[in-house]
């Protein structure tokens, strides 16, 4: 057997993408490579591309790279045929969840007439308000059932089940066996309180969590009483009539009743990649159609993806096939973000090696002469405060109290792993149109033959037009008064009256050409009813303009265009100058495409406009052999202006200033996006690269990773355009944020590893992206990836107060014990520094405000570990001196008193004030206590010491000393204890300080 060709395209860390012949065009066996590479569970990821012939693997960075290559060929060389894998395809359909059992009419068999006649409705009229009432009565609001989330109980529970509070749990059982009672219930107050604190902050996280499923509402147009109304999508029930639009979530459960090249990307549901193309008819009754077969039908959660459609509902809420899976699911948990993921096996590690030290100071005690009780009481107390078991606890609720602090700068975001990935953003792709622009067109030029019109003189110029004249199309005499008819026809926005006053509602590209025609005097709604529309083609992917078919008082048909003016005027073969129909030659093509790159260069969107007439209203545009394609009768250009965003220029230096790299990305043309990107400054310092669509589409996936390096303006991009630039920047291992607000975004916003949008972007643009910005002030997201930047630094000063003093611990109990020098801490010291020392400083440091100069260091690489082997180097360093602290003392009491409470005392007493003087040189990563005037005042740190002030007040009291077995203390002692602890926090701010040097 030939051996498969497979080349590797790039590779990083656990990430390889390959290309292969075997894979071009190779749609069915897609989801099969997909499914069999990731159930050996070394492969953690497979996408396939059958039109790159590309396929991308992410696996565990413990497996090697030949042996994803041998296990890929191995599967490559015995692929499935188009038969095989339909067979298998069917087989994986039948054991998934979303296949439950059927319930109800069989919706996808019967006629629409049928199903219409079962909920007595009409296509057309739709449901009158006492039949909606009734049915709202008897199906209730269309809302999908909650997900159970954990109770207050459960959440204490967890608190509960970790290894540290077993080992407590241990404790205390042999401490109450041996007659220790006091003893056992200082151990179990010690667990009730880490379990109430770890309740209070992981309720309040879960409170959090909760809230950002509601941040979305979604909408839906129905037909009601014969007309069309846009609605919550929460009052729609079975029976009503619901459009489908490109880009919308569809709404409810519903049966297809017209469909005109309908597509709907149903992967959310059936896990089909492809987009199913759907059809009004009833499939045969005598076979079982899969959900994924059943094209007459469309989903709750699916999102329409071109075409139009109009379906009637037949299932809502938790009828629909959503809801029943839903309702199948017993309970939910938040996925866990990257910190939790690495602070969980870090604690799983720390468990390992703390057991082993602990089982050390065990062995050791027993050797020396110490009791079995007594030192299997120490070890495990030991192992206790050795862990920090509130790790991820402390990542949950840093996270989760970050959410809410951005809540009130009007940001929203909707998962917690977002605001980590904020913090190493390296790319920014910026969509021009409603991002950098406020998504507000207007009109600014007009210019049609050979004449530019000032808009000023346009006030009120057609108010006495006739709209059923012959002259606008098949007598033209005015082609500016032809290109604006054009303009009201070839459009979708709606007028809306309320009584004198008038707006409009739509797209800002087309109601700005409304505004326009308005404005000059036309009549919109008797134009409209004059020329009846009959058929919408809309832009695509490789077409990008849109015609609309109306019909003419001839009887014949017209067909308006309008577009990007390259391709528009491609169509047309000839031009109306003059009131006269001339041959468009190919000196008048070149004079107008100069005349289109000038209003291009000065910022402006630029359409072109034009119009044909036929005796067939069915003709199909997209077939290159169409008769008339090039006998289209060009009118002219319409240039608009977006307005460039307050401040906008000001945050693109900003992030510049931050090492975060700005892309703009614009669907407009080159002159126009080059224009924009200089007024902006989208390039910094670098010259500006620009890079057309049509620049790109050929080229190799490395050529084009090494173009990636240098453009920063990407213009005439498509969708899938946006969608590859992004994965492309992903490939060279950087993290992509991507902003954007319109339907053409979303491939993109998906597939980033941040999606970005504002409070007026589209409802499936907020239903996609991880954060919005709701008063659409893009400045914010500046605090949005400072706020990133400070949650990720205040966790890492988490981990190093807890990791540095928690090490200490054992330092102190190992040390002693290798040198024979007896027991320096005792069971219940042990409980009081886990008790005291530990919660409250590491949550007050996870509360720290941000340092100055946040936004002027670079990204952090997100492939590095919170903690790398420096970092445990330094911390092994600051314990070290902290246990020296607590020692010193300890061999000065052991000089003076010998073995025995005092000895004790100074080392306990040592010990715990050096660990809290160590909160002061943890504040900061770079500077030190010494240095801490230059950062904002943290209130929270000021309460914790005051509150661990007053609770060490309590070891003056006789009892409280007693159940530590603290004796009593002079003069000298505590000058011996002040000095020790002074001494270490000074010398690990000089540690810190030579550490920050050598790193400089």
């Amino acid at each position: 057997m030939p051996e498969v060709e497979l080349e590797k395209i790039h590779e990083l860390k656990g990430r390889v993408r390959f290309k292969t012949p075997k894979l071009y065009r190779a749609f069915h066996v897609k989801d099969y490579l997909e499914r069999v590479l990731t159930q050996n569970g070394r492969i953690k990821k497979v996408k396939v591309n059958p039109l790159t012939a590309t396929i991308l693997v992410e696996f565990k960075p413990d497996v090697s790279l030949k042996e994803i290559e041998k296990e890929l060929k191995d599967y490559l060389s015995r692929l499935p045929t188009k038969e095989e894998a339909q067979k298998l395809k069917e087989t994986l359909k039948t054991k998934s969840p979303t296949v439950l059992a059927e319930e109800g009419p069989k919706w996808h068999t019967m006629t629409v007439e049928e199903v219409l006649e079962l909920f007595g409705t009409d296509k057309d009229l739709g449901l009158d308000r006492k039949t909606y009432e009734k049915l709202k009565q008897k199906y209730g609001p269309n809302i999908l059932p909650e997900i159970t989330t954990r109770s207050g109980w459960e959440i204490f529970l967890d608190q509960i089940k970790s290894v540290p509070v077993a080992i407590l749990g241990v404790a205390s059982a042999i401490s109450l066996f041996t007659g220790g009672v006091l003893d056992a219930v200082a151990i179990l107050c010690v667990v009730g309180l880490n379990a109430y604190i770890g309740y209070k902050t992981e309720s309040e996280a879960e409170r959090t969590i909760s809230s950002l499923k509601k941040l979305v509402q979604p909408e839906a147009l129905v037909i009601r009483e014969g007309k069309v109304r846009r609605i919550p999508a929460e009052d729609i029930v079975p029976g009503d009539i619901f459009l489908l639009r490109p880009g919308a979530y569809v709404p409810a459960d519903g049966r297809i009743i017209e469909a005109e090249r309908l597509s709907i990307d149903e992967s959310a549901l059936t896990g089909e990649s492809l987009p199913v193309v759907k059809t009004p008819s009833p499939l045969p009754s005598n076979e079982t159609y899969p959900l994924a077969d059943r094209v007459n039908m469309c989903f709750m959660g699916t999102l329409v993806l071109g075409g139009q459609g109009k379906a009637v509902a037949v299932a809502t809420g938790k009828d629909t096939e959503i809801g029943r899976i839903q309702l199948s699911l017993a309970e939910a948990r938040p996925p866990e973000t990257g910190i939790e993921k690495q602070l969980d096996e870090m604690g799983t590690k720390l468990v390992v090696l703390s057991g082993a030290l602990c089982g050390g100071v065990f062995v050791l005690g027993i050797l020396r002469g110490y009791g079995l009780l007594q030192m299997l009481n120490t070890a495990l107390s030991l192992a206790v405060a050795a862990v920090p078991e509130g790790l991820s606890t402390v990542a949950t609720t840093t996270l989760a109290l970050g959410v809410r602090e951005m809540r009130r700068q009007h940001i929203i975001v909707r998962r917690l792993a977002a605001i980590e990935a904020l913090g190493s953003v390296q790319v920014m792709c910026l969509d021009k149109t409603g991002t950098i622009t406020e998504n507000r067109m207007q009109v600014t030029d007009i210019s049609c033959g050979g004449t530019t019109y000032n808009l000023a003189g346009l006030e009120n110029k057609y108010a006495l037009l006739d709209p059923t004249a012959s002259i606008l199309f098949e007598a033209p005499q005015d082609e500016l008064l032809s290109l604006l008819a054009v303009c009201v026809l070839c459009n979708e926005s709606e007028l809306i009256k309320n009584g004198e006053e008038v707006s409009f509602r739509g797209t800002p590209t087309e109601t700005a050409l409304l505004e326009i025609a308005f404005k000059a005097g036309l009549d919109i709604e008797a134009l409209r009813k004059a020329f009846p529309r009959l058929r919408i083609i809309h832009r695509a992917e490789n077409r990008l303009y849109m015609v609309t078919v109306h019909e003419l008082p001839s009887g014949k048909f017209l067909y308006a265009i309008k577009g990007m003016p390259s391709q528009v005027l491609g169509l047309c073969g000839r031009a109306l100058v003059g009131g006269k129909i001339l041959p468009l030659g190919e000196e008048e093509r070149i004079e107008l495409m100069n005349l289109n790159d000038q209003l291009a260069v000065r910022g402006l969107r630029v359409l072109g406009v034009a119009y044909g007439i036929s005796d067939d209203p069915e003709l199909d545009l997209e077939k290159e052999e169409t008769p008339w394609c090039e006998d289209f009768i060009w009118l002219g250009f319409v240039g608009m202006e977006d307005p460039i965003r307050p401040g906008i220029k000001d945050l693109i230096a900003k992030l510049h200033r931050a090492g975060i790299r700005t892309v703009m990305i614009t669907g407009d043309q080159s002159p126009t996006a080059y224009a924009i990107g200089k007024t902006i400054n989208i390039s910094g310092d670098d010259e500006l690269v620009i890079l057309d669509s049509s620049d790109f589409s050929h080229l190799k996936p490395e050529a084009f990773a090494g173009l990636l390096k240098r453009v920063s303006v990407f213009s005439r991009v498509s969708p899938a355009d946006k969608l590859r630039i992004v994965q492309a920047f992903q490939d060279l291992g950087l993290r992509v944020a991507m902003t954007g607000d319109g339907i053409n975004d979303i491939p993109a916003l998906k597939a980033a590893d941040i999606g970005i949008t504002t409070g007026s972007g589209t409802d499936v643009a907020k239903e996609v992206a991880d954060i919005i910005i709701e008063d659409d002030q893009l400045g914010t997201m500046v605090l949005a990836v400072e706020k990133g930047r400070n949650i990720y630094k205040n966790i890492r000063k988490s981990l190093e107060f807890l990791l540095s003093t928690n090490m200490s611990e054992i330092m102190v109990s190992v040390t002693a014990n290798v040198a024979g020098l007896g027991q320096p801490l005792n069971q219940m010291q042990l409980l009081w520094i886990n008790l005291v020392t530990d919660v409250f400083p590491g949550l007050a440091l996870s509360l720290e405000p941000g340092e100055p100069g946040v936004m002027e260091e670079p990204p952090r690489d997100p492939s590095l570990p919170i903690m790398d082997q420096q970092d445990f180097k330094r911390l092994t360093l600051e314990a070290s001196v902290i246990s020296g602290a607590s020692l010193l003392p300890y061999f000065y009491g052991l000089a003076r008193y010998g073995q025995g409470p005092q000895a004790s005392g100074l080392s306990f007493l040592s010990l715990t004030a050096a660990q809290l003087l160590h909160t002061f040189n943890c504040r900061s990563e770079k500077l030190t206590f010494l240095e801490n005037a230059a950062l904002p005042q943290n209130p929270y740190l000021a309460r914790c010491m005051l509150g661990t002030a007053a609770s060490h007040s309590l070891l003056f009291l006789p009892p409280i000393r007693k159940i530590l077995g603290l004796g009593p203390m002079g003069i000298i002692d505590a000058l011996v204890v002040a000095g020790s602890s002074l001494g270490s926090l000074f010398l690990n701010a000089f540690i810190k300080k030579v550490s920050r040097q050598e790193a400089a």
